[in-house]
């Protein structure tokens, strides 16, 4: 029977008038269930990107593990070989390394006065200056790189990069001996500066960042077109419910 039945008993209108209440409050609860089901992911999700953007000031430091460049076992070969220092022929390389220490602005800001610090590894002796290299090539004075190492050191140096670009590169190289043989050596290089974090050994993480950054902005729009249509379905039932009761009350 139609609500606008001029026949009906006003305790079936009262019953009629109780039910869409009944309705619209049941309605309302389910859908601030939803609503809640996409306002707590959404939070997380903004924590998240938060947390992504914090990631913007990052640099990737690599160094790599060089090969020892004396080749000790020449002799089986019918070869002999002999490096000695020109400043004391008497002192005998046994061990002798090509190291290459590199370091990359992955963020998304420029990178002012870090401080890279590169230590040798125990028995292994630093010789003259670093060659320097960049990506883009030609940057060396661009970069505004100070020495902060006295000139006499011999295993462990550090530098100020002045100026480091997004996407941009410094590459250090260094050659180092020692009187001991290794068949291979790396250098420690550890770089600091405020507010930014460093990664040693991940060269794709400005690829992993972009990456992290789109697919948390996708998911962020379709929470937010998902609420908007949660939205509209409720205030759509809201005057549906406001209708049902005035025809009620005419009555």
């Amino acid at each position: 029977m139609k609500s606008d039945d001029p026949g009906m008993p006003p305790g079936e209108k009262q019953n009629r008038g109780l039910e869409a209440v009944i309705h619209s409050i049941r309605n309302a609860l389910i859908l601030c269930l939803l609503a809640l089901l996409f306002v707590v992911p959404k939070f997380y999700l903004r924590r998240s990107l938060k947390d992504a953007t914090a990631l913007r000031k990052t640099v990737s430091v690599l160094s790599d593990k060089v090969p020892n460049l004396v080749f000790p076992d020449a002799e089986l070969i019918g070869v002999r070989a002999r490096f000695t220092l020109l400043s004391n022929p008497k002192t005998v390389i046994k061990s002798y390394f090509i190291y290459r220490i590199s370091v990359t602005n992955t963020g998304g800001e420029s990178l002012e006065n870090g401080e890279l610090y590169v230590r040798a590894p125990a028995g292994v002796t630093l010789v003259g200056e670093p060659l320097k290299r960049t990506e883009p090539p030609g940057l060396v004075d661009a970069m505004r790189l100070s020495h902060d190492s006295p000139p006499s050191r011999t295993e462990k140096d550090q530098w100020r990069i002045g100026l480091l670009n997004p996407g941009e590169t410094l590459t250090l190289m260094y050659a180092g001996y020692s009187t001991r043989n290794f068949e291979a050596s790396q250098l420690k290089a550890i770089f600091r500066k405020k507010d930014w974090s460093a990664s040693y050994g991940r060269g794709d993480l400005a690829a992993w960042l972009a990456q992290e950054n789109l697919q948390l902005g996708k998911m962020d729009k379709m929470l937010n077109w998902s609420l908007i249509l949660l939205s509209v379905i409720f205030i759509l039932r809201f005057l549906e419910t406001l209708r049902e009761r005035s025809r009620l009350r005419l009555k």
